[in-house]
């Protein structure tokens, strides 16, 4: 298992503004707040490469004994294949600031907020960047609980807790698995022979969209129930 504490990072500020501006947020009301939210963050990750010992349907088996029920992944990955549990957050604090700060000054803390979410992505970029080292550069990322669930479901958010312990860089589990600090992403990267982008089988109206939604997922376990 591997902890980064912290993750390495330094802010790109051209790409945060284009970003934002992306999603209709004005570059005077970022600017101020980029220094005040550098220090609250703390990105760090926990992941693990693990190898697949077989692939029952929506069942892959991992090397220490664990199973991974996922649709999609059962789709995906292959025996004998490494794949990349992980966890990523940039902690608590500046989620508890800004918890703090929306009951006196909302806009503040909307912008804040997205800005916890572009720090957030570029630090699961960099784990990314790690597995690519390993798997090759054709790999995709799979979380549990995206899309509306059916491919991957959230429960086995468990499950993937379980193999890499995301205690050990302050990530708790809560009893319907979400994950607090909230500012947190999990998943499972492995190279796939096709691209995977959960956007493309997701209804829901979304202002970060990567890929028009071309309907429901159509895959050797499309018949079976999720789990």
């Amino acid at each position: 298992m591997e902890v980064i504490d912290p993750i390495p990072f330094e802010l790109d500020v051209d790409d945060l503004l284009e970003t934002l501006g992306k999603r209709r947020i004005r570059e005077k009301d970022v600017v101020p707040l980029i220094d005040e939210c550098i220090e609250l963050i703390e990105p760090k990750a926990v992941y693990k490469f693990v190898q697949v010992t077989k692939v029952n349907n929506s069942e892959i088996q991992v090397d220490n004994g664990y199973s991974i029920k996922s649709i999609i992944l059962g789709d995906s990955v292959e025996n004998d294949q490494t794949i990349v549990p992980h966890v990523v957050t940039i902690g608590s604090q500046l989620e508890t600031y800004t918890s703090k700060e929306s009951k006196i000054n909302i806009l503040k803390a909307f912008v804040m907020e997205q800005i916890a979410d572009y720090v957030l992505d570029k630090a699961r970029l960099y784990i990314s960047s790690l597995a690519k080292e390993k798997l090759g550069n054709d790999i995709n990322n799979f979380s549990p609980g995206t899309g509306t669930g059916r491919l991957f479901n959230i429960n086995q958010q468990e499950v993937l807790f379980k193999i890499i312990d995301p205690n050990t860089i302050g990530v708790r589990l809560t009893p319907t698995y979400l994950m607090l600090p909230k500012k947190s992403i999990s998943g499972v990267f492995a190279a796939t022979p096709n691209d995977y982008v959960t956007c493309e089988y997701c209804p829901r109206k979304c202002e970060h969209r990567r890929k028009e939604y071309s309907g429901e997922y159509i895959g050797h376990q499309c018949e079976q129930d999720t789990y």
